[in-house]
C-alpha cells in the first residue's frame, strides 16, 4: 500500500476521534492505532488520550495486539500502558483459552504483544511476558517458524 497521507489530514482524523473516543468501536480504535504504525505515524493524541486504555481492554485480544503492536512499531514507550495491556491480555488469555473465544487467541495475537515488549527493550516486563507465556501454552504447537523468529 504505497498510499501518501498528509499529515494535516492524519492529525485532524485522529483529533476527531479523540474528541468522540467514547463513541468508538474498541477495533476501530485499534486498528487505527496499526494503521498509523503502517504510515510510521505517531498518534500522540490518541495514545495519551484519557479512556484509550479503557476503549482497547474492551477489544478482542487481536485488538489489543494491533494496539501492542503499533506502539512497539512506532517507540512509543509508555510504562502504564504497557503494563495494562499485558496485564488485560493475560486476564483474557486466562479466560479465553478455554473457551468459545479462544479463536481470538491466535500465535499471531500473541507473538504481537510478546514482540512490543521485546522490540523496546522493556525488560521490566519480562516477568509479565513469561506468566503470558505459560498461560498461552496451548498455542505453541499452532506456532509457524515466522511468529518464532518474531520471537527472537
Amino acid at each position: 500500500m504505497n498510499q501518501q497521507v498528509e499529515e494535516t489530514q492524519l492529525g485532524q482524523m485522529l483529533n476527531a476521534l479523540v474528541a468522540k473516543l467514547g463513541d468508538a468501536e474498541p477495533q476501530e480504535v485499534s486498528n487505527t492505532l496499526w494503521a498509523c504504525a503502517e504510515f510510521r505515524y505517531l498518534p500522540k493524541q490518541l495514545l495519551t488520550a484519557s479512556g484509550l486504555l479503557d476503549k482497547v481492554c474492551a477489544d478482542i485480544p487481536q485488538g489489543l495486539a494491533s494496539t501492542a503492536f503499533a506502539r512497539g512499531e512506532l517507540g512509543y514507550r509508555d510504562e502504564q500502558l504497557v503494563s495494562d495491556l499485558l496485564e488485560q491480555f493475560l486476564r483474557l488469555a486466562s479466560r479465553g483459552m478455554h473457551s468459545v473465544n479462544s479463536r481470538a487467541f491466535t500465535a499471531q495475537t500473541f507473538t504481537n504483544v510478546c514482540w512490543s515488549v521485546a522490540v523496546l527493550d522493556m525488560r521490566q516486563h519480562a516477568a509479565a511476558v513469561l506468566t503470558l507465556v505459560q498461560a498461552v501454552q496451548p498455542l505453541w504447537a499452532s506456532m509457524v517458524p515466522e511468529n518464532i523468529r518474531q520471537l527472537y
